[in-house]
């Protein structure tokens, strides 16, 4: 039977998905899959497109001008669904003639991770080339904006740490992080407009990690989606868990 690891982490993917687009994978198509199905597409896409070769069988394929292909999958939140992106590289396959691919980077079809952040091609200073790397989309940035100026003028220090704590949780790609970095900017402006006071925001937080090497764990796509038919949440959480829904998750696994 088919199956996928999945990372445990949303940043971990990205990183893959950003990492892959450099390998050359510049086409792809993405879409949601209810979980009772998700093994299926993954069946399906393994059979017609050949997702699941290894390292060598990739380089033999590209050598006869073929094309490769990877699947990324994680899970939707608050939902039993997983979102996919199919990846592709340049080549004869399958793959080019039965779907409709898109540009990773096209202006108007961009990849996306929901409708919170799009791989872009960017210059770097110092760096020859573009860079591809992921930013927030404008409906994202906006959302921010409202989130910050809301926090502020509630004037509740518990929902402003809350929204600081949860920005500076982002992915840190550059250009998230320079995105982060206005939104930081904006914040000290908008607290000393709404507040009239000299006080600083102690709630910015001066560092935004770097996305180097984020945790790689990963999880079979069979285990999530046996833990959501049981009501429980897609990935294993060791230390928070009771007994009750970690002898479940064995129960699962062992299903």
């Amino acid at each position: 039977m088919s199956d996928l690891k999945v990372f445990r982490y949303k940043t971990t993917t990205m990183q893959r998905i950003q990492r892959n687009i450099t390998k050359g994978y510049i086409w792809y198509t993405s879409g949601i899959v209810a979980s009772h199905r998700a093994l299926k597409l993954v069946e399906k896409f393994e059979t017609l497109y050949l997702t699941n070769l290894n390292k060598n069988q990739r380089n033999y394929r590209k050598f006869q001008g073929k094309c490769n292909t990877r699947l990324y999958m994680y899970p939707d939140p608050d939902s039993k669904n997983f979102r996919w992106w199919l990846l592709a590289t340049d080549g004869k396959g399958q793959v080019h003639e039965l779907e409709k691919l898109q540009l990773v980077y096209d202006q108007k079809y961009k990849l996306q991770w929901n409708d919170d952040y799009e791989i872009v091609r960017v210059s770097k200073a110092g760096k020859s080339g573009e860079v591809i790397t992921w930013r927030m989309t404008k409906k994202c940035r906006d959302a921010w904006y409202r989130r910050i100026q809301s926090a502020i003028r509630s004037k509740s220090d518990d929902e402003m740490k809350q929204t600081m704590w949860s920005l500076h949780r982002v992915p840190g790609f550059s250009e998230v992080r320079e995105t982060v970095k206005k939104l930081k900017t904006y914040t000290e402006k908008e607290w000393k407009r709404s507040r009239r006071s000299k006080t600083k925001c102690t709630h910015i937080t001066q560092f935004i990690p770097y996305v180097r090497h984020p945790d790689a764990r990963d999880y079979l796509l069979s285990l999530l989606v046996k833990r959501m038919n049981l009501g429980l949440p897609p990935f294993p959480r060791n230390d928070i868990e009771t007994p009750r829904i970690k002898k479940m998750t064995l129960e699962a696994e062992n299903v």
